[in-house]
């Protein structure tokens, strides 16, 4: 999982990406003073939602 902090004069966003077996993936955040930990914590549970999403019903 790598994080990366990009700031803007408009905007501060946290950006993560994964790549795994068979999996790619980057999550892009718009959210002021969202730490390394909470970043990387977010990044794997929009993993495992997408990539274990059932069929909806």
């Amino acid at each position: 999982m790598a994080y990366t902090p990009v700031v803007d004069s408009r905007a501060r966003q946290v950006a993560c990406s994964w790549a795994d077996k068979g999996s790619l993936g980057m999550v892009v955040v718009n959210e002021e003073g969202l730490d390394h930990e909470s970043a990387a914590g977010l990044t794997r549970a929009l993993r495992h939602a997408i990539l274990h999403a059932g069929p909806e019903a």
